[in-house]
């Protein structure tokens, strides 16, 4: 079986569920690198560095994160993860690093930490 034929798939229970009850699921694009979640929702960063939100039992959106790329060109930009704010369930924090690979002239390397606000409806 080749890695890109493996089917992964999100399971999420709500607490206090009853014996038989039925999970939710959702098939995710690619392996997941990191996954948070905040009440009936789950933030996923994906191993080929997509963003998603998934409200649970709805949905798999994903969040544009082409901009990055454009606003730090010749830097690697690595997604780490997903953060929900406490009082807006439709906003969202996608936390980005981005690097150069070559040193500048004084031999070091240059890193960025970088915050997304999102809305992902």
């Amino acid at each position: 079986m080749n890695a890109n034929s493996i089917r992964v798939i999100l399971l999420a229970w709500r607490l206090g569920a009853h014996e038989g009850d039925e999970p939710y699921s959702i098939r995710l694009p690619s392996q997941s690198r990191q996954i948070s979640g905040q009440r009936s929702q789950v933030g996923i960063i994906t191993a080929s560095n997509e963003a998603l939100v998934w409200q649970v039992g709805g949905q798999l959106k994903s969040i544009c994160t082409s901009e990055l790329k454009e606003q730090f060109p010749g830097y690697a930009v690595r997604t780490l993860g997903v953060a929900f704010a406490p009082e807006d369930e439709q906003r969202c924090f996608v936390v980005h690093v981005t690097s150069t690979d070559i040193p500048n002239a004084t031999g070091t390397y240059m890193t960025t930490l970088v915050v997304q606000v999102s809305d992902p409806s």
